[in-house]
C-alpha cells in the first residue's frame, strides 16, 4: 500500500512512496515533478532512459519509462517508479558522460 500521512491535503506533493517486502521504499514520482525538478537542466527523456538503463526506474511491459499506478486519494496516474535500488547504490559506477553536454543543450 502506498503512504499517506495525515488527513490534511499536502502542499506541492511530489508524489509517493511504499514499502517493499523487504522494508525498502520505492518512490512514486509525477511527470511534471520529474521533468521540472529531478530532470531540471537536462532532456527528461534522456535521463528517463538512463534511470531505466541503471535499474533505478522500473519501466512499464510496454519500455515506457513512465507506468500507470493506482495512487491513493488520486487514483490511476502516470507516474515515475523509483526502485530501492535508486537509494541503496553504494559503489560508484563508470558514467559515459559522452552524451551529457548534448542532453544539457537539448534541454535549453
Amino acid at each position: 500500500m502506498l503512504a499517506v500521512h495525515g488527513a490534511r491535503p499536502v502542499q506541492d506533493r511530489a508524489g509517493f512512496w511504499r514499502k517493499t517486502d523487504a522494508d525498502q521504499r520505492e518512490f512514486y514520482v509525477f511527470p511534471e515533478v520529474f521533468v521540472k525538478d529531478i530532470a531540471r537542466g537536462y532532456d527528461s527523456e534522456w535521463l528517463a532512459k538512463l534511470l531505466v538503463q541503471r535499474g533505478w526506474v522500473q519501466p512499464d511491459r510496454a519500455g515506457k519509462t513512465a507506468r500507470l499506478a493506482r495512487l491513493p486519494t488520486i487514483g490511476v496516474k502516470r507516474v515515475y517508479r523509483f526502485l530501492p535500488t535508486v537509494l541503496s547504490t553504494t559503489e560508484p559506477m563508470e558514467v559515459d558522460d559522452g552524451d551529457l553536454t548534448d542532453a544539457r543543450k537539448s534541454a535549453e
